[in-house]
């Protein structure tokens, strides 16, 4: 079953009485608690007394609001407490069912808008919020393909600012903010752990904590998702399994949301099909030191043009190419001595770039 945002609807549902699924035969159920907000697309972007706004998203008027709030509320004041809240009383159901089960349980922070009690807020104190290192745009780029104007901050939510600035001042209030609602959902990611250990549940399950990209906080001068810097292409992921050798150790591997498929049916018993294009992270989970796969893809489109990305363990390509499939701008970046990705180095690396084009076609192809 599936509980908040799994797909890219909330609650997987097209519709506001959550009767028509976005994706027809995934789920048993598929919903996303609402509350006071009344539907999923309010409850997804839910302000304090029920209020909810994004000039993007077809609801009902509400006042333009600031892409952040902190009132002083309780957790469910927001549409995450109650998603944690649905997520505990499915466990219990489940419980008593004894059957195999998948709950899929997506939080919706710290997505637009930073919304998240007070309290969240107050764990950090604002004067101290660091700043991007690195808030100017990489070396040997052209900004117009490679970076964006922080568009859904600055023009999806009221910003007295204007379209695509941000001052120092608001760049401090947006990286707190995001802070708060980090803190926000991890506090309620940790009452769904808590009662899947009361209930026991935890000595048979496989849990997976994972989200679909990273975020610019300033990096190179951006505010937000859609680009195809390191810093928005990787993207949490956490497997716990009962029997891990050596639960919390990390790994330096490349892997992909792609992955999580096979991974499960692994863990799980399951025959997965033979044309998946992901690799099982069984063996990872097992040792952390096992090598993994050479090379992680990812993609983004700005306009006419299309970023293709490939990622080694040393270098990020980025391939930029027109309609008709011609190059428009290529980068480089060495991981190695350039972690931030402030410095495209391809012109001085033509053999590497022709190995990874030639590496990014085939993965096309396939």
């Amino acid at each position: 079953m599936c509980v908040g945002k799994i797909s890219h609807l909330p609650g997987g549902v097209m519709d506001t009485e959550q009767k028509i699924h976005q994706v027809p035969f995934s789920w048993d159920l598929s919903y996303a608690p609402v509350g006071p907000w009344r539907t999923p697309w309010r409850a997804f972007f839910s302000y304090d007394n029920a209020k909810a706004y994004n000039k993007v998203i077809r609801m009902e008027k509400d006042e333009p609001r600031l892409p952040y709030e902190s009132a002083d509320v309780p957790d469910v004041g927001y549409a995450d407490g109650l998603n944690a809240q649905e997520a505990i009383r499915q466990l219990r159901n489940l419980k008593t069912r004894g059957a195999p089960f998948l709950l899929a349980v997506g939080f919706y922070k710290p997505h637009l808008p930073f919304n998240a009690p007070k309290r969240y807020w107050d764990l950090y104190q604002r004067e101290r919020v660091p700043l991007a290192k690195n808030a100017q745009p990489p070396r040997n780029v052209d900004p117009a393909i490679s970076l964006h104007n922080s568009f859904e901050v600055t023009t999806h939510y009221h910003w007295p600012s204007g379209p695509g600035q941000i001052n120092e001042d608001e760049a401090h209030t947006l990286r707190h903010g995001y802070f708060a609602c980090v803190s926000y959902v991890d506090a309620q990611i940790g009452k769904v752990l808590d009662e899947l250990k009361r209930l026991e549940l935890d000595r048979n399950t496989v849990v997976v904590l994972w989200a679909d990209h990273g975020w610019h906080l300033g990096e190179h001068g951006m505010f937000g998702k859609q680009t195809n810097f390191e810093v928005a292409t990787r993207s949490p992921l956490f497997v716990r399994t009962p029997d891990m050798a050596r639960p919390g150790a990390g790994t330096h591997s490349l892997v992909e949301s792609v992955d999580l498929y096979p991974t499960l049916a692994e863990l799980c018993g399951l025959k997965a099909p033979d044309d998946l294009p992901g690799t099982s992270l069984a063996p990872m989970i097992r040792d952390p030191d096992y090598p993994g796969k050479g090379f992680a893809f990812s993609f983004h489109g700005r306009g006419r043009l299309m970023g293709r990305t490939i990622r080694t363990s040393r270098y990020r390509l980025v391939y930029w190419t027109d309609k008709a499939g011609e190059a428009a701008q290529v980068e480089l970046y060495d991981h190695d001595n350039d972690p931030g990705e402030n410095v495209n180095v391809a012109a001085e690396h033509p053999e590497i770039v022709q190995k990874l084009i030639r590496r990014l076609r085939k993965f096309q192809i396939q």
